[in-house]
């Protein structure tokens, strides 16, 4: 059974949270109850959440093993009233382990002085200096690792940075540049800031089904949409790589005619770009923190969520122009603070090739998300287990790792 029990006065380590809620699961009672069959009687997430929201506790979630109480980085953290399934979901991972659950809450506030607090927020940065442009940081009650803050500090010192650097709540460190930073830069460009991963983003899609149409048991549909959508890495990438296709879909191939011309503009000129699995990968997920995802929202309605980016192809082509730019900047490196923010200059031949190449990444990136989820929605429409459902209007396709012009 899962018990719930609120130490006020209980401090996690590095004095980020306050509340903590020990959540106990009775292992064996629990798989002996399963093996006759029967639903053992344990809070759900929803269960769990409404306790939350009858009290005057917080509004922000973590939760971690008992082994990992001194790993701060190891918080998985959610916002009061996201989705139900969150925590149902992520206390089911440790259900068949002994380990003691922790669940913390950040500090007792009524849930309107909250929105207050977290709009103020918003609104207020750290202000550093450097030798350079400012670094605005929106970090405020959030730890920043020193290493990702001089990374920040590193950046500000370029000078063809506008205004300020920027770091979000999330920002931590990287190659070269900060992950979770905005840098505006004048007529030149960072290809190690936009990272490998070009056009990494998310894509969501509401139906019309609610929580209670989905079947009691999702192994049928997770198994349905692993066999939909390859996913992971094999091979090294190459032939039966089971992240790739080998028989394209018809979604796949039409999607790929239309980012072929371009492509082919590309390694016209970088032909060493020309290897991989380019086509094939269209409509797959890749691995590391990439995921799908079938959740609910706070009216309980089904959305299909999904995590991916320009997989192999955009890899290739971030590190190929990182390698040039630091190849162009071979006698400036030295007075570069870290030879990974090394930059093409515009009017410069490389930089033109960057920007052309790097936009398309992030078409193919876009263009990745929606085969996937087409094909998902097709494959589930078609699965006897969900009742007759229609995607709605509301969706949600968007980069979170990209670059694009502004004028000021």
């Amino acid at each position: 059974s899962l018990l719930v029990e609120r130490y006020p006065s209980a401090i996690p380590p590095r004095e980020l949270l306050k509340f903590v809620i020990q959540v106990r699961f009775d292992v064996h009672k629990s798989l002996a109850q399963s093996r006759q069959r029967e639903r053992p009687k344990v809070d759900t997430g929803q269960q769990v959440l409404s306790k939350l929201a009858r009290s005057d506790t917080c509004v922000q979630v973590a939760i971690c093993a008992s082994d990992q109480l001194e790993l701060a980085s190891n918080f998985l953290v959610c916002p009061y009233r996201q989705e139900a399934f969150f925590l149902e979901s992520a206390l089911k991972r440790f259900v068949n382990t002994r380990r003691q659950i922790f669940i913390f809450t950040l500090p007792s506030t009524t849930r309107d002085g909250t929105q207050e607090v977290r709009s103020r927020a918003m609104s207020k940065y750290v202000h550093y200096n450097t030798d350079g442009a400012p670094v605005k940081a929106w970090v405020q009650d959030v730890h920043i690792d020193d290493n990702a803050l001089q990374q920040l500090k590193n950046v500000a010192q370029l000078p063809i940075v506008h205004q300020w650097v920027a770091a979000m709540p999330d920002a931590h460190y990287g190659i070269g540049a900060t992950v979770g930073s905005v840098i505006p830069t004048i007529k030149a460009i960072i290809p190690a800031a936009v990272g490998v991963d070009i056009g990494c983003g998310m894509m969501a899609v509401q139906t019309t089904m609610k929580a209670g149409e989905l079947p009691d048991d999702l192994k049928g549909l997770r198994g349905l949409i692993e066999k939909t959508v390859p996913h992971g890495r094999t091979n090294r990438g190459g032939k039966g790589d089971r992240g790739s296709f080998e028989n394209i879909p018809a979604e796949a191939e039409v999607a790929w005619r239309k980012l072929r011309p371009n492509y082919e503009q590309i390694i016209a000129k970088h032909s060493s770009l020309d290897r991989g699995r380019s086509y094939q990968q269209v409509g797959t997920l890749g691995g590391g923190n990439h995921f799908i995802e079938v959740c609910l929202d706070e009216a309980d309605r089904v959305w299909i969520m999904l995590h991916s980016g320009s997989r192999g192809v955009g890899n290739r082509i971030g590190m190929h122009f990182i390698s040039l730019a630091q190849k162009d900047m071979k006698s400036h490196l030295q007075n570069l603070p870290d030879k990974d923010l090394a930059y093409f200059e515009e009017g410069a031949e490389h930089f033109d090739d960057y920007v052309f190449a790097v936009e398309w990444a992030q078409r193919y990136a876009r263009t990745n998300r929606d085969v996937m989820m087409k094909r998902i929605l097709d494959a589930m429409q078609g699965y006897k287990e969900l009742p007759k459902f229609t995607a709605t209007e509301m969706a949600v396709n968007c980069h979170h790792n990209y670059v694009r012009r502004e004028h000021h």
